[in-house]
């Protein structure tokens, strides 16, 4: 069994999301499949009484404070206390897999988040989630930050290499190992909930741009605007005739669609693709002229036509 919190509540920063912001992130969140959802002590209190509190893991400043809130049933914490309520997850920081010795410090804890570890690709990885395992007796949930860029790489194979749980964020917000990336990554490589689906990701992506007043990158894997976009002619007409050749899942699991981008590198097969998306009979147009006016129109842009520039050109050349 494989667990994923989602910590993208407590990855925020300096955003101030409203009440009904915060509302809506949470029910978007429930929807994503994560196992929990983590949220910090003040956001919980915005939004009390909380739903679905069996799916949630409150961020308290110490574990004393567990015992006002006797509704929930786990919290993370990163300052253990002798004698702690054992509901309390203590979050440990572990900078360089040279601090790993530190932990045998912590053998006597039952729930422990081991977070940091950024440069932990760079070495024998496996080696150490095997000494990470072998020093910590409890449940150890694995929190890789992303200084390195290989955050999402770490969570992946310490779940594929018998990890039992990994703490993330939406888009890997706040340095974290990304949640969309994980559960695709699992799907894909051990048929993990493999009836699940995702059209919740746009609803996320957009509200989280909103909140945070920054976009994501277009070609974010998964989540991003643009990596269904096609241009290329001979890549349009393989995918058009094969797509599983060139699309490791449905653009539909993910919310997402396909997009035809008529540009330079755009041929026949684009062109013609692009009139049937409008119902648009292809031997209403004369499609050499209009291929030859796109690849103009494209490289005085240098870049490819939107979709309303494409039909005016287009118009230009009906028989």
């Amino acid at each position: 069994m494989k667990r994923l919190t989602d910590m993208t509540m407590c990855c925020l920063g300096a955003a101030s999301p409203s009440p009904a912001q915060l509302q809506k992130l949470f029910e978007l969140q429930l929807l994503t499949g994560a196992d929990y959802i983590e949220m910090p002590r003040a956001y919980y209190e915005t939004l009390a009484p909380v739903a679905s509190c069996d799916k949630l893991i409150l961020r308290l400043a110490s574990p004393g404070e567990a015992v006002f809130f006797p509704e929930i049933r786990r919290f993370i914490c990163r300052i253990p206390e002798e004698g702690q309520d054992a509901r309390v997850t203590t979050e440990i920081q572990i900078n360089d897999r040279r601090e790993i010795p530190l932990l045998r410090r912590y053998t006597a804890l039952s729930n422990v988040r081991l977070t940091g570890l950024d440069d932990l690709i760079l070495h024998d990885y496996k080696s150490t989630f095997s000494e990470i395992r072998k020093t910590l007796s409890g449940t150890v949930t694995f929190c890789p930050e992303d200084s390195t860029s290989c955050a999402t790489a770490l969570a992946i194979e310490w779940l594929l290499g018998g990890g039992e749980a990994v703490a993330v964020s939406f888009g890997g917000l706040g340095g974290k190992a990304a949640l969309e990336e994980v559960m695709l990554a699992l799907r894909l490589h051990m048929r993990y909930r493999c009836n699940a689906t995702y059209e919740v990701f746009p609803r996320l992506l957009s509200l989280l741009e909103e909140i945070c007043a920054e976009r994501f990158d277009r070609r974010k894997p998964i989540i991003g605007r643009g990596i269904f976009d096609v241009e290329s002619g001979i890549h349009v007409d393989g995918i058009l005739k094969k797509p599983e050749m060139y699309e490791p899942y449905q653009p539909s699991l993910v919310g997402a669609r396909r997009a035809i981008v008529i540009g330079k590198h755009s041929g026949k097969k684009a062109v013609i693709a692009k009139l049937l998306e409008r119902q648009l009979l292809p031997e209403a147009y004369d499609i050499d002229k209009i291929l030859r006016a796109v690849r103009q129109k494209s490289l005085e842009k240098a870049a490819g036509l939107t979709d309303a520039a494409f039909f005016d050109l287009a118009e230009q050349f009906r028989k």
